[in-house]
């Protein structure tokens, strides 16, 4: 049996076809691994270290669960409470400020991170390494939402409050590992640890009453923002940060880079191209003459020629030496000579071929010649 014959384009087409879902595959496996390259503690996160099982679990209670991302940082009294959990970008000094102001305005916040970041001084809190702490218990009673008598930590860092405002919480040995404080109309929950707010934490030990003690006082249908923005969601991950982060705009980038390639390899037109129609060779100028000469031949129009003639080589030589050519061809040889002795002897044959009616081609032929002989001799050739 012989084998299968296909057009060559078809053959492109399939090809192109198996790549195309080849790509499509490949960017949903990047999309599968995209969750493993999310920060710690972000609201997107399925892994062991974010927050994606927080948010679900507010969001089930009541609470209106937003994200903070791909716009300016600025916040609002719309939004209840502000969670940042573990920032990976630092906080500028206008963005410490916004946040400042978002809390004496009477917001909510709840900063939690296992190391040094600007937010911390802005509440006048300071951070330091080799606590070392697993469990944690409450140092203050204020843990009515949800009871809480440990608290499952797994850091190595606590919070040196600066400001008396600040009341130490929740503790390991000597270490603060949690404080509250009131500035202005609202209030700040801080953390040295990110492990009792993660996938893996939030669901061990008393850890869950961390949250809601963040919400107390806040009825449910509150507003609870995410802050992704410090997790590098900023307002320069537009569209074109997407199609380079998201399965989808793999897709996209991955499809229009092999669809050029088919058709800068394919040629592919619009249509068959048409070939051009056949011409054969090309006529000599010296043929278009013969034929223009035996249809006036044929047309008995032999005066016209030379008539039209006589006209063209008066006005071609009145032109050159300014004398009127619409004159008779004695007058204008007469006053032609006066300024080029050698135009006497056109008197002759210009005479020859404006008076006489019925010349042969052969004498008309003979007076053009010798005109075109004189006219050479008075342009000096």
């Amino acid at each position: 049996m012989s084998g299968l014959r296909l057009p060559s384009r078809l053959w492109i087409a399939l090809g192109f076809g198996i790549a195309l879902l080849a790509l499509v595959a490949i960017a949903a496996s990047r999309g599968n691994s995209r969750a493993s390259d999310l920060p710690p503690l972000s609201g997107y996160s399925t892994q062991p270290d974010g927050a994606k099982a927080l948010a679900l679990w507010l969001d089930e209670l009541g609470y209106a669960v937003d994200p903070l991302q791909y716009r300016r940082f600025e916040l609002d009294r719309d939004m209840d409470a502000l969670f940042t959990l573990a920032p990976t970008e630092e906080f500028s000094d206008d963005e410490a400020a916004e946040v400042r102001r978002y809390v004496e305005a009477g917001g909510t916040l709840l900063v939690a991170a296992d190391e040094p970041i600007a937010l911390f001084d802005t509440f006048g809190l300071d951070f330091s390494f080799g606590a070392s702490a697993s469990d944690a218990t409450p140092l203050q009673p204020v843990f009515r939402t949800l009871p809480l008598d440990r608290a499952l930590v797994e850091t190595d860092a606590q919070l040196w409050p600066d400001d008396a405002v600040w009341a130490p919480i929740l503790g390991a040995d000597d270490a603060i590992i949690a404080a509250e404080a009131t500035f202005g109309s609202g209030r700040v929950i801080a953390l040295s640890a990110t492990f009792p707010l993660s996938n893996d934490g939030i669901g061990q030990a008393d850890n869950a009453a961390l949250a809601l003690h963040a919400l107390s006082g806040l009825p449910r249908g509150s507003t609870v923002v995410f802050n992704e923005y410090h997790h590098g969601l900023t307002e320069h991950g537009t569209l074109m940060q997407q199609i380079r982060s998201e399965p989808w705009g793999w897709a996209i980038l991955y499809t229009s880079l092999i669809l050029f390639v088919y058709l800068a390899l394919s040629g592919r037109r619009f249509g068959r191209a048409i070939p051009p129609a056949w011409q054969g060779a090309r006529r000599s100028s010296g043929e278009y003459v013969t034929t223009m000469g035996s249809m006036l031949r044929r047309g008995r129009h032999s005066a016209w020629l030379r008539d039209h003639y006589l006209a063209q080589t008066k006005r071609s030589l009145g032109t050159r030496f300014g004398v009127r050519a619409n004159q008779p061809a004695a007058e204008f040889v007469a006053e032609l000579a006066l300024r080029r002795p050698q135009a006497a002897a056109l008197a002759e044959p210009l005479e020859r071929l404006e008076r006489t009616t019925n010349l042969d081609d052969a004498t008309v032929v003979s007076a053009m010649r010798e005109i075109e002989r004189i006219e050479r001799s008075m342009r000096g050739q």
